[in-house]
């Protein structure tokens, strides 16, 4: 067989890493697999990703990496399949990629970046390209721009209608997602069982570990913190859904010994905005916390995370959650959120996230009832209301629900809530003790001494080592690559029977975080 992965580009970035990954885990079966040849499909754009793989730094025998712009972002609300699938066949075609011997294997096909994709990849199909089509993200997870971008170029008037278009189905079509909240969407939607794969990202630690010590000492010198006692690192691009207001609040009631770190900003016209936002506040306040030390000229990245005492997290939305396995193979403990729709996986293969919070319990006494409930109200009108659903189906058994208790997750707030919580928080120590007391297994993890987490991070470590390795990684794509090689090809390409329900799941009060979708 031959593989060719296609995705819109090789920039930095989680999907542009695990193709680098599951490249160098497929030369531990290839031989045994029949992998003859495999080529990588992107829009052309210059990066360190594609020039390592071209270069055969990051995988040998040597992989082809080819161009095809027309794979790239749209820059305009428009959609040309026909052109985007005679560019990849006649791309396919001179690397002697036969349909017959050829696994096309698609990272984020419907995420709404490229309006040509989904139907030129039904052009592919229909010529007998097998393929695997694999969801790291869902336009449909509260990403309306991307959702209306693919219904206004496809010029469909209804929901269904896009859903439809965005997922194709036939023998030779199957679907690979990163957990099993994602396998139920998709099941939920008509995907049959045996063209439904789970395939989690290999996790390895980020770059070579760095003497503790040493590293500590460059953090206090390079961000002039040398009184600190403890460090904490939340190691993010600061976008919304990552949370930021949450980091603040969490520097807010720690201890006054202790500093936190976030490594980079956020750079999108879409999320730079409200990031500046929180840095000005966190400057104004005067919080014991560094923004954007990653940009540092005198610290590496594994520097960082060795001078960490904690690694955090605080975000509200992941694909895969990379960071709750990471940060084990780095030697840290990991404290903050949990995503337990997420992390469901991770403890089930032995991972003891125990002392991670779903919740920041605030009092609702401090932001009101009635505020919390209309904000949540607004933000679901406008979502549904971008997503074309009707304004007023929303949920009102649950937002009562969430109204009438006595407190409201953090996270749940608007942005402006945020900062009147944080700001409360960080100048009475009164408001500060009630939050502490209120999130005892948050404020455990926080100010526990350091060395009493040793045998869980080397438990926590030995098992994400033996589930999420490279070599494990190998066995989950020779398994669902041969079952997509051996299925028969249908001549017929539909879609999938009930693909309106995984808006349905995600546009959901209980799913909804104003802050996510804040301007």
């Amino acid at each position: 067989m031959k593989l060719a992965i296609l995705h819109y580009h090789l920039n930095p970035g989680g999907v542009t890493q695990v193709i680098g990954q599951h490249l160098r885990a497929l030369e531990l079966v290839a031989e045994r697999l029949g992998l003859e040849e495999s080529i990588v499909l992107y829009d052309g754009q210059p990066s360190r990703a594609a020039e390592e793989l071209a270069g055969g730094a990051a995988v040998q025998p040597r992989v082809r990496i080819m161009a095809v712009p027309g794979l790239g972002y749209d820059e305009e609300t428009t959609s040309d399949p026909d052109s985007l699938a005679n560019d990849l066949q006649s791309v396919l075609s001179e690397a002697g990629f036969e349909s017959d011997r050829t696994l096309l294997h698609v990272h984020n096909h419907c995420l709404g970046k490229n309006a040509s994709l989904p139907g030129a990849l039904r052009k592919l199909a229909a010529d007998g390209y097998r393929q695997l089509l694999q969801i790291h993200d869902f336009a449909e997870d509260l990403r309306p721009a991307n959702y209306r971008h693919l219904a206004d170029a496809w010029r469909v008037s209804t929901t269904t209608d896009a859903s439809q278009q965005m997922y194709p189905r036939a023998s030779h079509i199957h679907y690979a997602v990163l957990n099993y909240r994602d396998l139920g969407i998709l099941r939920s939607a008509g995907a049959e069982p045996d063209r439904l794969h789970l395939l989690p990202n290999p996790v390895g630690a980020p770059g070579r570990v760095a003497d503790p010590d040493a590293a500590r000492r460059r953090f206090q010198r390079a961000f002039d913190c040398e009184n600190i006692e403890r460090i904490i690192v939340y190691p993010v691009r600061a976008i919304r859904r990552k949370n930021v207001g949450e980091f603040l609040l969490i520097a807010a009631i720690a201890d006054r010994g202790m500093l936190a770190a976030l490594t980079l900003p956020a750079t999108s016209d879409a999320e730079r905005p409200t990031y500046t936002r929180w840095r000005e506040a966190a400057e104004r306040w005067k919080l014991p916390v560094r923004m954007e030390v990653g940009l540092s000229d005198n610290l590496t990245f594994p520097e960082i995370l060795a001078a960490a005492d904690r690694i955090l997290t605080t975000s509200i939305a992941e694909g895969f959650g990379m960071v709750f396995l990471e940060a084990w193979l780095c030697s840290r403990m990991l404290v903050g959120r949990n995503l337990p729709e997420i992390t469901a996986d991770f403890v089930e293969q032995g991972v003891d996230l125990s002392h991670l919070a779903a919740r920041v319990e605030i009092p609702m006494a401090w932001v009101g009832a009635d505020a919390v409930a209309k904000n949540l109200a607004a933000s679901y009108r406008d979502l549904a209301g971008r997503y074309g659903r009707d304004p007023e189906s929303i949920d009102r058994e649950a937002l009562d629900r969430l109204a009438s208790a006595e407190t409201v997750d953090f996270a749940r707030l608007t942005p402006q809530q945020q900062m009147e919580v944080i700001e409360r928080v960080w100048t009475d120590q009164k408001s500060r003790d009630i939050v502490r007391e209120g999130n005892p297994v948050l404020w455990d993890s926080l100010a526990t001494d350091s060395q009493v987490f040793g045998p869980l991070i080397a438990r926590n470590a030995a098992a994400v080592r033996e589930h999420w390795s490279l070599e494990a990684s190998a066995g989950r794509l020779e398994a669902v690559y041969r079952s997509v090689m051996t299925c028969p090809c249908s001549g017929t390409i539909g879609g999938l029977e009930h693909p309106e329900r995984i808006l349905e799941q995600f546009l959901s009060i209980d799913r909804l975080y104003p802050l996510r979708v804040a301007v």
